[in-house]
């Protein structure tokens, strides 16, 4: 069985709110201002920010599994992954027709859910390191 390396982080809320506020943030201001510029923008940090900040939750998730299920942790964790994204693109040729701007304004109300979702895995997190 995997165990869970007792560290303080308390930067994991200002990780998360960084990650996905500054997304929002850039979502609405492609929205208001409708400017090709800003959208290439907010889609440059979108992907520079994608990767270096996943690790943060599924690393924790994947570290208090019993080490048997791991492998069934990953596979399912991918499959909901790509499921989302095709989910996600489906949604986005509907919206596109509309253009790009109200495209990202429903992206910034999806990110919204992730962010209080990723408030709550945090707080789960901080649940489970102060058991003994």
């Amino acid at each position: 069985m995997f165990t869970c390396i007792k560290t303080k982080s308390q930067n994991d809320y200002v990780n998360i709110s960084i990650k996905f506020l500054v997304r929002i943030i850039l979502y609405i201001i492609v929205f208001i201002t409708n400017n090709p510029l800003v959208l290439i923008i907010a889609m440059g940090y979108t992907l520079i920010t994608n990767i270096s900040y996943s690790n943060l939750i599924s690393g924790f998730m994947t570290n208090n599994i019993k080490e048997n299920y791991v492998l069934d942790f990953t596979v399912i964790n991918y499959i909901f992954q790509l499921i989302g994204e095709a989910i996600g693109i489906y949604i986005a040729g509907i919206i596109f027709n509309y253009g790009f701007a109200k495209l990202l304004l429903v992206a910034a109300g999806f990110m919204i859910v992730q962010l209080i979702m990723a408030y709550y895995i945090i707080y789960r997190k901080r649940q489970k390191l102060k058991q003994p």
